[in-house]
């Protein structure tokens, strides 16, 4: 049903929350919170080589990844590196489906620098952005026929 609410001419921040609910009844939580208009969004992952908090960057001011210093902000910039939309897979591809069929050119445009590459302004690594905030964020899987987290017990 909340799928079936995402349609052409809906305002950013509505076809926003539409598309969060969406992934919130679809089991998705994570990309609930990673989402946003991408006017001036930050997230912060672990590079998968060195381990360094590299903060990536999508915005106005930029699309890059970075070393956030306290008093120097976002330094040695690295651009990067958005992937090609025809080559997205799994909810990545879908998320950008949907914000191109709708028109949502700003959400389409951002998904693919959040499901693209960074590299490491640490240790010059590439690795896919998604990936490692999937791995990062990821909730655990829940058994609900137990009652608690699947392989906890």
């Amino acid at each position: 049903m909340a799928a079936a609410r995402l349609r052409s001419g809906l305002d950013g921040k509505i076809y926003l929350s539409r598309l969060r609910a969406m992934l919130a009844f679809d089991g998705q939580p994570l990309w609930f919170e990673a989402l946003d208009d991408f006017t001036d969004s930050f997230v912060t992952v672990a590079c998968p080589h060195c381990d360094a908090p590299v903060t990536i960057a999508v915005g106005d001011y930029g699309c890059y990844s970075s070393i956030r210093d306290w008093n120097l902000g976002d330094v040695h910039q690295v651009p990067l590196r958005p992937a090609v939309p025809h080559e997205l897979t799994g909810t990545g591809r879908m998320l950008h489906e949907s914000a191109v069929r709708d028109g949502q050119q700003r959400l389409a445009w951002g998904l693919t620098h959040l499901f693209g590459q960074a590299e490491c302004p640490g240790c010059g690594s590439v690795f896919g952005i998604a990936d490692e905030y999937a791995a990062a964020n990821a909730p655990a899987p829940w058994d609900f026929a137990r009652g608690h987290i699947k392989d906890a017990l």
